[in-house]
């Protein structure tokens, strides 16, 4: 994808579908990534909570 949309010219049905394939599993493997990530920030801010409450956000 880094190439460039011009990148797909000259290509046949069955490699347009091998590249919206790898692609689209890229996207998913990204998306897998930033959940597990916003999983351990929820976390460890519930954590430090436990730790110091003091911490925690007053709400007005």
């Amino acid at each position: 994808m880094e190439a460039g949309l011009d990148m797909l010219e000259g290509l046949n049905w069955w490699q347009l579908r091998q590249e919206y394939l790898r692609v689209r599993k890229e996207i998913y493997q990204h998306h897998r990534d930033i959940s597990r990530k916003l999983e351990w920030s929820v976390e460890v801010k519930r954590r430090m909570t436990e730790v110091d409450p003091s911490r925690k956000k007053k709400r007005r």
